[in-house]
């Protein structure tokens, strides 16, 4: 087992998530590919989402950071997801008509697989890690059709 000793809450290490090339593993929830649908990935996302390599990919943690005031349209996975906040706070939308609650910093949720949620970060950002009830190499994104999309 890997030893790993990283400070999160430093700004050392993260990286804008890159959305300019297809991700073979997000799905447009109609069906077909996220890079088919009718929105700009790029456009959307981009600049908008972090990522670090600080921790090592065999503890099965991935963790990510959020601009302040971003929403992450609303998407659900084929696996269980939990995640921490180590920073700020993010509010978390479940579905379409089930509201909404505000998860801070050293709290977590967890969400079934198939449940559709979007994630909007408060107005200080947030660093939160997520994990996965199963191996990473198999998450599946299915992304839902929102006013949060910037279209083609």
């Amino acid at each position: 087992m890997p030893a790993n000793y990283a400070d999160l809450l430093s700004d050392d290490g993260w990286e804008p998530l890159d959305f300019s090339a297809p991700n073979p593993n997000f799905y447009w929830h109609d069906g077909g590919f996220l890079a088919d649908a009718p929105v700009d990935v790029e456009a959307t996302l981009g600049g908008a989402l972090f990522g670090t390599t600080v921790v090592d990919p065999w503890f099965q943690w991935r963790p990510r950071r959020v601009k302040p005031g971003f929403t992450i349209p609303t998407c659900h996975h084929n696996l269980g997801q939990m995640v921490i906040v180590l920073d700020g706070d993010i509010e978390v939308a479940y579905g379409q008509e089930e509201g909404a609650q505000t998860i801070g910093a050293t709290e977590f949720w967890v969400c079934e697989a198939g449940t559709p949620y979007s994630v909007t970060a408060g107005p200080q950002g947030a660093t939160y890690v997520e994990s996965w009830d199963g191996p990473m190499a198999l998450i599946e994104t299915y992304w839902h059709d929102d006013a949060t999309w910037v279209r083609r």
